[in-house]
């Protein structure tokens, strides 16, 4: 079976969620293990671009350097400092890209800037590395290569 690399593979799902508009709501946040209240030494960033719609976000978790073994990763709402339910379960292992599939509640979560992201361990099964997403507003080229890449730099 072919693989396809995780830079390659993001840009194709963001294509899903990128339209023609002049700019991209994007979500970001850097993880660590400051924020989760942990001595972690890990680090992380997750990116969601927020379609025209607002029905759907296209991801990208990343990290490195956990205490432990990786036991779940979690998109959650809750103010910033608090634990909260989650709102999905991504896959163990990385690359962590995809669509998430927004309902009403989960658009007003990220809106109102309470959805983190939280990556739990063994060493952590709590939660070893958290962030808080913020969002931004981005100027991209309509519809083009130029304008996804632009997001990332």
């Amino acid at each position: 079976m072919r693989s396809v690399p995780a830079p390659a593979a993001f840009l194709a799902v963001l294509t899903l969620c990128v339209g023609a508009a002049a700019a991209e709501t994007v979500y970001i946040t850097q993880l660590d293990g400051a924020t989760a209240g942990t001595a972690s030494n890990g680090l992380g960033t997750a990116t969601l671009i927020l379609n025209d719609e607002k029905t759907a976000v296209a991801y990208d978790v990343d990290f490195q350097d956990l205490s432990g073994v990786e036991t779940g990763a979690h998109f959650h709402y809750a103010e910033p400092g608090s634990p909260g339910p989650r709102l999905l379960t991504l896959n163990l292992g990385l690359p962590k890209i995809g669509v998430w599939e927004l309902d009403a509640f989960d658009l007003a979560q990220l809106e109102a800037g309470l959805v983190f992201v939280m990556i739990h361990s063994d060493v952590y099964p709590g939660g070893e590395l958290r962030g808080n997403l913020t969002s931004g507003v981005v100027a991209s080229e309509a519809a083009s290569w130029g304008g996804v890449k632009a997001l990332f730099r």
